[in-house]
């Protein structure tokens, strides 16, 4: 017995993942992609501060889920994508490019644990 796989153009899409629902065209993840590493100095920005006060410490955190949520649908949307056809370069070269956007937001973030831990304990709120 002699099986084969299918090609994806070859499916039925109702089995396809709803990948648009991340990003309606690729032009899209690209705007997204852009604005993004525009963005990472807004949380660099808060390096060396967040003992500073309470408020500077939630605004560095809402800043970094909002980016860290705009960074999953990024990473995922490529992903995706490349994992549609493995053989297609240009889809390789968005989650190349999303994987080296996750290695610069963890750099960019890097500062945040190691400034939480050393808040004195008199300003921690338990």
């Amino acid at each position: 017995m002699n099986h084969t796989i299918p090609e994806r153009k070859d499916t039925d899409p109702r089995f396809h993942w709803h990948i648009e629902d991340y990003f309606k065209t690729d032009a899209d993840w690209e705007a997204a992609y852009a604005s993004l590493e525009k963005s990472l100095p807004e949380l660099t920005a808060f390096a060396g501060k967040l003992a500073d006060s309470a408020e500077t410490l939630l605004s560095c955190l809402k800043k970094n889920e909002s980016l860290s949520l705009k960074l999953d649908h990024i990473y995922t949307y490529a992903s995706m994508r490349m994992h549609e056809d493995s053989a297609n370069a240009f889809y390789q070269g968005l989650a190349s490019r999303a994987e080296l956007l996750l290695i610069r937001y963890s750099a960019a973030v890097s500062f945040l644990t190691p400034e939480i831990i050393a808040i004195p304990e008199e300003f921690r709120c338990l």
